[in-house]
């Protein structure tokens, strides 16, 4: 089989199967080897659109992140390396992998220096060296500056936002690294927009393309749903739960009695059916994007200081399994 039969037999696979997180990683791959190519044969790179890719992985465990990235990692190096040395002989193979913390000690020297040469070192992005470059290229002028395609892998990605001045210098690597065809893959362990980020640094990594890496699971002991339940039926649970009215997790009631039990309805949504923030809003009552995307935001970092709520919430998933205990016995 021809490889690009198998490549086409590889997407109708991913497609089949949902694993939207891998064909993201392949398709962003062979676009900046396309556009990598295409700047080569005219000689230039067109300045109209971001020549980069931004892959921003959400969710899910440690492993299930640092997988993702090596996964990419081997894609990188099987589907390029070939091509590479075939078209770039002499030129090495452009990859680069670091963590939040390594980013944090080069942001710190960045701010010192007022550049980004130490992260243009650490990530290896940017016109190739000179001595990188193969012998006859030196000869063709403008040929010699071509770019090259490279891959940029950062784990935990917050781990270097904590300072503000950190995350404007984020903000600035990111244009920067997008100018280049360079596949940036980024995870973060919740949507950007449930993280305290700088607004700046919040619409760059929305601007991407946001996967989700989480996989639901059930509670310890019990069974996995054959089917995600349905919205209906998860606010109907919490509000059996909390002990009242699905009227009022829908309605605009500001009351505390209330407004709790909505945040958490609107997490199960998105944890349990992956509906998009304007989806969740149309059902939950006709609420906008943004509120939803705030109240998400609220409801996450909640769960992360109150243990009451976190047990609330597994107990909510719990009565969402059809062989679990009916939580409205309790209510």
């Amino acid at each position: 089989m021809s490889p690009a039969c198998s490549a086409i037999r590889d997407r109708a696979e991913f497609r089949e199967r949902r694993d939207l997180p891998r064909y993201a990683i392949e398709l962003g791959l062979d676009q900046i080897v396309a556009i990598s190519s295409s700047a080569t044969r005219t000689g230039a790179m067109t300045t109209h659109a971001p020549a980069g890719r931004l892959l921003v992985g959400t969710g899910g465990t440690p492993r299930r992140r640092a997988d993702w990235l090596l996964e990419a990692a081997l894609r990188w190096q099987d589907q390029t390396a070939p091509c590479h040395s075939a078209t770039s002989p002499g030129s090495p193979l452009r990859l680069s992998r670091c963590d939040g913390r390594q980013l944090a000690k080069e942001l710190r020297r960045c701010r010192a220096d007022g550049s980004l040469d130490p992260l243009r070192k650490l990530l290896m992005f940017g016109p190739a060296p000179p001595s990188a470059r193969p012998t006859r290229n030196r000869r063709r002028g403008n040929a010699a500056a071509r770019p090259e395609p490279s891959i940029i892998l950062v784990n935990r990605i917050d781990q270097a936002a904590g300072r503000t001045d950190n995350q404007l210098v984020l903000c600035q690597l990111i244009d920067a690294v997008l100018q280049t065809p360079t596949l940036l893959a980024v995870t973060l362990p919740e949507h950007p927009a449930c993280l305290p980020l700088h607004p700046s640094l919040e619409s760059r990594l929305t601007g991407g393309l946001v996967l989700p890496l989480q996989q639901v699971e059930p509670p310890v002991g019990s069974f996995r749903p054959e089917r995600p339940p349905t919205v209906r039926r998860i606010i109907a649970s919490v509000a059996r739960y909390y002990g009242i009215d699905p009227k009022d997790i829908l309605g605009g009631s500001q009351r505390r009695c209330h407004v709790r039990p909505r945040g958490l309805a609107i997490h199960c949504v998105r944890q349990l059916t992956g509906k998009s923030t304007h989806a969740i809003g149309l059902a939950c009552g006709g609420r906008d994007h943004t509120t939803v995307l705030h109240s998400l935001k609220v409801t996450s970092q909640l769960l992360r200081t109150d243990p009451g709520l976190a047990g609330d919430l597994a107990a909510i998933l719990a009565s969402l399994n059809p062989r679990s205990v009916d939580l409205s016995k309790r209510c």
